[in-house]
């Protein structure tokens, strides 16, 4: 890592970042027009928009929330929760759909996918359970208020 703690990655469509290490977290306040900034502790890498992001879960149970359109995740073992953040919902019509997702693969255990925010639709028309979303033993629509949809 360079002094400033900062490394920038470019990239095209259909190239792919992997993060291995636990805590990299979407800082969406520093991202740019042409990259997303995620940081851990005092490190920040900066990621082109046209890339894939993975990530990867651990063994044990793990909370992990796809913030970036076409992100894939790989949650591995253990009974895992992937969070659909609102923030997918990239037409601000209260959609998310099968083409706004990249590979979810919830692994082996009790895996739930669930639906952040409230007032939303998960759309999964046209998605190939069989390649793109894997090993989701639940599907968790629920919201503290106004109810979310699933098609």
């Amino acid at each position: 890592m360079p002094a400033n703690g900062k490394i920038t990655v470019n990239g095209g469509v259909g190239d792919k970042i992997t993060f291995t290490e636990d805590g990299w977290a979407l800082d969406a306040a520093a991202n740019t027009t042409t990259h997303y900034a995620y940081k851990n502790g005092g490190k920040t890498i900066m990621v082109s928009k046209n890339m894939t992001r993975i990530a990867s879960g651990t063994s044990g149970d793990d909370a992990m929330t796809m913030y970036t359109v076409k992100e894939d995740v790989n949650a591995g073992t253990g009974d895992d929760t992937i969070i659909l953040h609102a923030a997918l919902d990239v037409n601000n019509d209260g959609r998310i759909t099968a083409a706004d997702l990249g590979r979810i693969d919830g692994g082996t255990g009790t895996d739930t996918l669930k639906l952040g925010g409230e007032g939303k639709t998960l759309d999964l028309t046209g998605a190939d359970i069989v390649n793109d979303l894997k090993g989701i033993e639940i599907i968790d629509i629920t919201s503290p208020a106004t109810p979310n949809k699933l098609v």
